[in-house]
């Protein structure tokens, strides 16, 4: 073999090593690139062909939108200007406290509400969420990329945040660490379900 041919083989095997890794670094960013679309599209629509369909017996999905209360909406000073709806947290209490006292429970529970405002049902709502060790609540970042943490302290949560491309598009990433620290709410329901802490590896 000449040495054309030895140098053309290491650089194929060089570039195909390259593009490997800019592909794994620019999936780990947070923000979406053109040309990922047809990569996210072509390897998701390949494992959803060949996915494990769970029962949907096993699975109970609770619509809290249309059971809303008002509070009051505060401007910058701490002063009344109005009101806004958020989820009744007096029902999802009531709710709560049937699933503590259930024959079966639930092996998790994913409560996918945004606790950002305060009302005068958190302390009775605060106490049912504590009597569950199973049991995980979302939060947000804000428009400048800062944690919007919810008002119980001391319960499991998980960031619920994601990539979309445009309204037609749809979900295109769903990262599992936000820069590399904060982790989202299926790595964290993983962890607790496999009994298992996740590491960084640092590479990218």
């Amino acid at each position: 073999m000449d040495k054309k041919r030895i140098f053309l083989w290491l650089g194929i095997v060089v570039n195909a090593l390259a593009m490997i890794l800019l592909t794994f670094y620019f999936m780990s960013l947070p923000w979406l690139a053109g040309d990922e679309k047809l990569l996210i599209w072509s390897t998701s629509a390949i494992k959803f062909a060949n996915r494990e369909i769970p029962d949907s017996k096993d699975f109970a999905l609770i619509n809290t939108s249309y059971d809303l209360q008002l509070i009051d909406r505060l401007d910058d000073f701490g002063f009344p200007v109005g009101q806004r709806a958020i989820t009744d947290r007096e029902k999802l209490k009531i709710v709560l406290d049937a699933i503590t006292k259930a024959k079966h429970p639930p092996k998790y529970i994913i409560c996918d509400i945004h606790f950002l405002d305060s009302t005068a049902f958190d302390a009775g709502l605060d106490s049912t969420l504590q009597k569950f060790d199973n049991l995980i609540i979302s939060y947000h970042l804000n428009d400048f990329g800062e944690i919007e943490p919810p008002i119980f302290k001391n319960v499991n949560r998980g960031l619920s945040d994601y990539v979309i491309g445009s309204v037609f598009d749809g979900v295109y990433k769903y990262q599992l660490l936000h820069h590399d620290s904060l982790k989202l709410t299926p790595l964290k329901i993983f962890e607790d379900l496999n009994r298992v802490e996740s590491e960084t590896l640092g590479l990218l």
